[in-house]
């Protein structure tokens, strides 16, 4: 019931933490000159769907909408810009 929060960096805490609402989505992005030279993947493993397709650089992982699936793990690698996806980009 939250929403998206405003983008944090450097260390801030995202989200809540006393209220016990989970995650369902995340955004993540490089900031300054990483951007240029690095893209930045990430997925997410949600509850009752599993691993998400890897999306990068600003992309949406997990899912949006309220209907009860959290992610419960992130996995995230910083490659060289235009090396391609670490797996599969696609389902979930």
């Amino acid at each position: 019931t939250t929403g998206w929060q405003p983008a944090v960096t450097d260390g801030q805490i995202s989200g809540t933490t006393t209220l016990g609402r989970p995650i369902q989505a995340i955004k993540l992005s490089l900031k300054n000159g990483s951007a240029d030279k690095y893209d930045v993947w990430y997925r997410a493993h949600v509850s009752y769907i599993g691993w998400m397709g890897w999306v990068k650089n600003g992309d949406i992982a997990g899912v949006t909408g309220g209907n009860g699936n959290n992610i419960e793990a992130i996995e995230i690698r910083t490659l060289s810009k235009g090396s391609g996806a670490p797996g599969e980009t696609a389902g979930g």
